[in-house]
């Protein structure tokens, strides 16, 4: 306990210390006059706040109930102070999904390394990041296009961050013919609207946010979900999970067509029944989830498989079924 203890007060003081980071970052930045070079550093930033929300998901059985809430607290206005700073550098801050031509001026934040099939999946720079963050990939900016695990690079323990994909497949789970695919540390998923996601059995932890009318697939040891609705999670944990601002979830089992011999194997006793909603106090289960009925686990089973029929690259409207 005592361990536990020195353990979450290191964390406290290292979060601390990256906040206060970032603040300073961000407080510079407003004032550059570079716009160009504001945007990008707009776009490291963010990828910063997400590693860092992601690290305290991990950490949160090494914390106390207040001191989890505070940290919270305070993530959620260091987010808040960067969505209005972006919101001033572009006034008009509606976001665009598809490389399509800008009303005004402002240029489309730069992506670094973009890969051959031009979509805009990059390699996270490690030198942007945080020092306890492993290195892993940026999925991020995408409309209309699959994403498979053949796509990415990711080294053994590499995290991955999803961020601002619309009517995407990302499919990251092994085949049959994957003679070793890597394992994935943890995966954090911000601003997904009408989007499937097919994921592997991972040892870490899932922490999605801002998730609108998506389907979700996964095995994990942590899962958090905070301000998304009408979304369909598939999921096995090992551990309780939690959702904050949210409605309109629903919470089943993780599909047994996509048990394979692969990742980090299932955990024999699932928790997904348990969900736990932070802003539900009163006695009796929460209004904001409900469970997936056997008929419609059916019915999800069936368009999973269909899914993972689908080969990488653009995909038309209607193909994910939402």
């Amino acid at each position: 306990m005592a361990e536990q203890r020195a353990l979450g007060e290191q964390f406290i003081a290292q979060f601390k210390e990256r906040k206060a980071g970032i603040e300073e970052e961000l407080a510079s930045v407003k004032s550059g006059p570079n716009i160009e070079q504001n945007a990008q550093t707009y776009d490291t930033l963010q990828t910063q706040i997400m590693t860092l929300r992601a690290d305290l998901t991990t950490v949160m059985t090494l914390l106390t109930s207040y001191d989890q809430r505070q940290l919270d607290v305070q993530l959620k206005a260091l987010e808040q102070q960067l969505r209005e700073a972006k919101t001033v550098a572009k006034p008009q801050g509606k976001f665009s999904f598809k490389r399509s031509k800008a009303p005004t001026k402002a240029p489309t934040p730069p992506i670094p390394n973009p890969s051959p099939s031009d979509t805009t999946l990059v390699q996270t720079a490690s030198s942007s990041l945080p020092p306890n963050y492993s290195s892993g990939e940026t999925i991020s900016s995408l409309s209309n296009t699959c994403v498979t695990s053949s796509s990415i690079y990711s080294n053994d323990g590499g995290d991955i961050l999803l961020s601002s994909l619309r009517s995407c497949l990302v499919n990251l789970i092994p085949t049959s013919s994957d003679p070793g695919p890597p394992k994935y540390g943890a995966i954090h998923a911000r601003s997904l609207q009408h989007t499937v996601l097919l994921l592997p059995h991972i040892s870490g932890s899932v922490f999605l946010e801002d998730c609108n009318e998506c389907l979700v697939v996964v095995g994990c040891h942590q899962f958090r979900m905070h301000s998304s609705s009408n979304t369909a999670v598939l999921m096995n944990v090992s551990s309780v999970p939690i959702i904050e601002h949210c409605s309109g979830i629903a919470i089943g089992a993780y599909p047994k067509a996509l048990e394979t011999d692969h990742g980090d194997g299932p955990s024999l006793d699932s928790k997904h029944a348990e969900m736990q909603d932070f802003n539900w106090l009163q006695p009796g289960q929460s209004p904001n989830w409900t469970s997936i009925s056997s008929e419609s686990a059916s019915s999800f089973e069936e368009r999973v498989r269909r899914l993972m029929q689908v080969p990488p690259g653009p995909i038309v409207d209607g193909v994910l079924g939402l």
